[in-house]
């Protein structure tokens, strides 16, 4: 409706066709109003077999504690939440005896029992039922009801019309007060904090006198006979004799409240105070009457909805519900409506209502799709198309109640008409009108009228018309909707983005730069100047200068066909799927950052509209219009309804929510025996369950399908899962472990539950996945480390022996070879040299060699000389003689004195007897270590003293070098790079240790202790 003109026409007359169709074939003939007896106080609403009732007579009726509520049947009891009916009989609740269940009664702790028709007593308390036999006290000849009597005590009245007591857990049988006849008690009515009345199996009731009972009686001493009595609100106690009703406290008698003018007397089966003061009373064959505080009667029957005239129980809910059992016709709810509709039953021409307007006289205005105009006034609702001044054209597609009293009317395809008193001006395309269908009717502040539709936008001003098109200003043509701030900006919305006009001039928001999407519907500002668009996607604001889009995510991402802000200041959105009620504070929280959820309520035919559909959608102006009183009516395809806003009860309660039951593949799993704490219920899982099912509602009578929900099984989620309205909550392949599946729920007035109801999960683990397992595995994993271990220790210990002995075998034939080196050098190369020398100088004691010779001669023998120490000194460094002929100790002092008396160092020898100590190979190790050690004094520590002390101590040979020279960082990555590397390691084969004590500048300590020898000397 924008590409051209052609289609949109073409799309307008096949909306209207539609419309036709649903109006001659769905509803009466327009203007034929109807004998409606509808009260539209109450929507009724009837549950039968189909809905879940496992039989559709209703015997009796309460609700416990926990918000359920129960229903007593001729084929076993049942549980309601709001949504669902739960049946519990013999065949799945074995303390239920019989399946046919009478009479359903409440104690004062909130214990439900129950009683069938064979007189068997059941009795459910905390979610647990009990079957009430011979052992808890229940009488021979069984129960008749229960009721509550003094200080809040539970009695038991028989089928003998005995009396007995509930006292620690059994009936006992207790006398008949005074004044009442033995077997004439039936149960006690009244408060039960005070003295309550009896009602007595005659049909008479008897009141509390002195610490006896007296029947009540007439002001001629006749017994009064009564079809039911009941306790008021107020401690006062109903009576209803079946002709009259009346309040009593105590022997006062109140004034008579209804007075029933037929001469039969009613069959009474239930009667009910409500929250209000109603008083309402199941009848068996004549309905349920109402009587107001007022004195009003009123009657419901099957011809004002209900589904049957004869009925046996009612009773209202927490919530303000009433439900009425019938006798075979099913359960009825009685539901506030918080929409009054009006259609043709009522007297409008038609059911498909397009427009809406109130004059200032306070009359509301319809237009409707073949039913011409029609007014509501305090008159009723008139058809005015029967007036010949108002027979323009039965298709009214706007109306506009202006401030001067005149009226305006778009038709469709005759144009548009005005009503200034009772003259009538009309304007078509042939007298300078854009659109022969005004679908928008809109007044300024200037009083000036702005009609638009498909085909453009006109000016009324004075006697002059002016013309928007897309040639001259507007985005589009198709106009659908138009609106005005204080400031005098004009804003236009067409299928093409938005439209501003100021000071003559037009400015364009299209998307997606401005907008979410250029499909407009409707506009309202609000008296801040905040510029509120529906459109296609959701709902924007356009304020100081910025849009904002309340985006996917929100329940507002809904195509908006009108929007009205009541006095509350609350948005009512009309949307394609009813209406959506939110506060503008939150909306411009939200915006803004403040808050981080929307809490939208949605109303719909379950709230007394007439349909959830628009009839405009979204393009007429006005669709919906806010009285002078605040009252808002809104059109549909099936009539028009009526809200006030002032009505709207705001449930801060939310409901109870409850997990009712897990399954485990298909299978109901049963709770355990303990529980997790004092409330929690506990569930044990089976190792091989694959899937869970968890199966949890809400408690909510008023609207139970606008419940949300949002859970999470805690640990295994990390964050809360948002369900929506779904009751069911699915997991796959949970992890053995202890979980706690939490849940939250709100109402139809986004009030969460502060704290969430939970359930303790153990999920069972496989054999393998069991902690004794685990610890075997471990406690096996850990021994076999340790063999593993143990054997690496040994293996690695049998390489270091074998190491070791490799060093030791090394080192030994080292020594070995020494020895036999020294040996050959003083044995073979010692002997040629001194023979050498010997006969050199023999050569010089002869007389005869010449001078020269003699000279090389005496150099031979030096030489020989000098190469024989050489020899003699190679000898003993390689295998010291004085170890093997004069022992340890004597080798020690030698090789002290040998390495020192040429240098400058004075050595301080201190050693005891250190011979046998050690076993003949360490002694050689030993030795080199000493020497060793002083070769690197001598060599790099510029020491001008050294201490060597060795002593045996314990079963240890201990030598203690200490040297004053430069000392070294023992700290250094090559402090053993000084030869001392060898020395630890000789030391470590000889199965001793090594310290070294030393730093720059303070000289070097070197303490070496070594086992001694023990088959050795002491």
């Amino acid at each position: 409706m924008g590409i051209c003109p052609e289609i949109g026409w073409l799309s307008l007359r096949t909306l209207l066709w539609l419309f036709l169709c649903a109006e001659l074939i769905f509803f009466p003939s327009a203007g034929e109003a109807q004998n409606d007896k509808r009260d539209r106080n109450y929507l009724i609403k009837t549950y039968q077999t189909e809905d879940g009732l496992p039989q559709n007579s209703i015997n009796g009726i309460q609700q416990t504690p926990d918000g359920y509520l129960w229903f007593a049947t001729f084929n076993g009891l049942v549980r309601y939440d709001g949504l669902r009916f739960t049946v519990f009989n013999p065949g799945n609740t074995p303390e239920i005896p019989n399946e046919r269940i009478v009479r359903l009664d409440q104690d004062a702790e909130g214990g439900l029992w129950i009683t069938s028709e064979n007189h068997e007593l059941t009795r459910l308390r905390e979610g647990k039922f009990q079957s009430i036999k011979a052992p808890e006290g229940l009488p021979e000849a069984g129960a008749d009801n229960v009721s509550i009597g003094p200080d809040k005590s539970i009695w038991l009245c028989d089928a003998r019309m005995s009396m007995h007591r509930w006292e620690n857990g059994r009936f006992v049988p207790k006398p008949t007060p005074s004044g009442i006849k033995t077997n004439e008690f039936y149960h006690f009515v009244g408060d039960a904090t005070e003295k309550p009345w009896i009602m007595l199996h005659d049909r008479t009731v008897a009141l509390p006198v002195g610490n006896g009972y007296e029947v009540l009686k007439d002001a001629q001493g006749v017994a009064v006979y009564v079809r039911a009595a009941e306790g008021a609100k107020d401690h006062g106690i109903w009576v209803n004799s079946g002709r009259k009703l009346w309040k009593m406290h105590g022997r006062t008698m109140g004034p008579v409240e209804w007075n029933y003018s037929p001469g039969e007397r009613l069959s009474i089966y239930g009667m009910q105070e409500d929250r209000t003061g109603n008083v309402w009373i199941a009848t068996f064959g004549q309905g349920l009457f109402c009587c107001t505080p007022s004195g009003e009667i009123k009657n419901y029957s099957m011809e004002t909805g209900l589904s049957h005239n004869t009925l046996r129980s009612v009773f209202e809910d927490r919530e303000g519900i009433l439900w009425i059992g019938t006798d075979g016709g099913g359960l009825n709810r009685f539901k506030n409506a918080l929409f009054r509709t009006y259609d043709a039953r009522d007297g409008l021409g038609g059911n498909i209502i397009m427009t809406a307007t109130e004059d200032r006289n306070g009359t509301v205005w319809f237009g409707s799709n073949g039913g011409g105009v029609n007014r509501l006034g305090p008159k009723g609702i008139e058809w005015m198309t029967n007036t010949p001044a108002y027979m323009t054209n039965r298709y009214i597609w706007s109306i506009l109640a202006c401030r001067n009293d005149d009226l305006w009317f778009g038709t469709w395809g005759n144009g548009l008409y005005r009503k200034s008193e009772n003259n009538f001006t009309s304007w078509s395309t042939n007298s300078g009108i854009l659109n022969s269908i005004p679908l928008v009717l809109f007044e300024d502040s200037a009083g000036s009228i702005w009609a638009g539709g498909a085909l453009g936008l006109n000016h009324f001003t004075g006697s002059s018309i002016e013309s928007y098109s897309h040639t001259n200003g507007l985005s589009s043509d198709d106009v659908r909707a138009v609106a005005e701030d204080r400031k005098g900006r004009l804003f236009v919305a067409t299928d093409k983005g938005l439209n501003v006009r100021r000071e003559g001039k037009w400015q364009h928001y299209f998307a997606p730069q401005a907008l979410s999407n250029d499909h407009l519907r409707s506009l309202w500002v609000d008296a801040e100047d905040v510029l509120w668009i529906g459109s296609s996607p959701g709902l924007t604001r356009f304020k100081d200068g910025k849009f904002y889009f309340f985006n996917e995510g929100t329940e507002l991402s809904r195509p908006i066909t009108t929007i009205v802000e009541d006095n509350l200041h609350y948005f009512w959105l009309f949307t394609d799927r009813g209406v959506m009620r939110i506060s503008k504070e939150s909306l411009n929280g939200f915006a803004d950052g403040s808050i981080a959820n929307l809490s939208v309520v949605n109303y719909g035919k379950s709230d007394g509209m007439g349909s959830s559909e628009s009839s405009s959608s979204g393009r007429v102006q006005p669709a919906a219009w806010k009285t002078r009183e605040g009252k808002i009516w809104f059109s549909s395809v099936a009539g028009v309804s009526l809200v006030d806003p002032s009505e709207v009860k705001h449930e801060q309660i939310p409901p109870p929510v409850y997990v009712e039951e897990v399954l485990g593949d298909d299978h109901i799993l049963r709770d355990s025996n303990t529980s997790a704490n004092g409330r929690e219920r506990t569930i044990i899982v089976p190792a091989s369950t694959e899937r869970l099912e968890f199966h949890y509602t809400a408690i909510n009578t008023t609207s139970p399908l606008k419940c949300l929900f949002k859970y999470r099984l805690n640990t295994f989620d990390k964050n809360w899962i948002e369900a929506g309205s779904r009751r069911v909550a699915y997991y796959t392949r949970v992890t053995p472990g202890t979980y706690h599946f939490q849940l939250l729920a709100c109402n139809q007035d986004g009030v969460w539950t502060t704290s969430p109801a939970s359930m303790a999960v153990v999920v069972l683990p496989h054999f393998w996945q069991t902690n004794w397992f685990r610890a075997m595995l471990v406690v096996s994993a850990m021994g076999l480390g340790f063999a593993l271990y143990k054997s690496r220790i040994k293996h690695l210990e049998l390489r270091r022996m074998e190491q070791d002995k490799f060093s030791v075998q090394l080192m030994d034939s080292q020594e070995a070879e020494r020895k036999r080196i020294a040996g050959e050098l003083h044995d073979s190369l010692g002997q040629n040299l001194l023979a050498i020398k010997n006969r050199a100088l023999m050569g010089l004691k002869k007389e005869t060699v010449p001078g020269d010779v003699a000279d090389q001669l005496s150099e031979i023998s030096s030489a020989a000389s000098q190469a024989i120490r050489e020899v003699r000194d190679l000898a003993h460094n390689l295998r010291p003689y004085q170890l093997d002929e004069l022992g340890l100790t004597r080798a020690l002092r030698h090789i002290i004195q040998f390495v020192t008396s040429p240098t400058r160092v004075e050595a301080d020898v201190e050693l005891e007897n250190l011979d046998g100590l050690l076993a003949p190979g360490h002694e050689i190790h030993f030795y080199r270590v000493v020497q060793e050690l002083l070769n690197n004094i001598l060599r790099h520590s510029g020491a001008t003293e050294v201490f060597v002390k060795g002593t045996r101590k314990d079963q240890f040979l201990t030598l203690i070098i200490h040297d004053n020279g430069n000392g070294f960082d023992t700290q250094a990555p090559g402090f053993k790079g000084f030869g001392l590397s060898g020395i630890i390691e000789r030391v470590r084969l000889m199965g001793g240790k090594c310290d070294f004590d030393s730093s720059p500048a303070n000289g070097t300590s070197v303490r070496l202790e070594i086992p001694v020898n023990q088959n050795g000397n002491n």
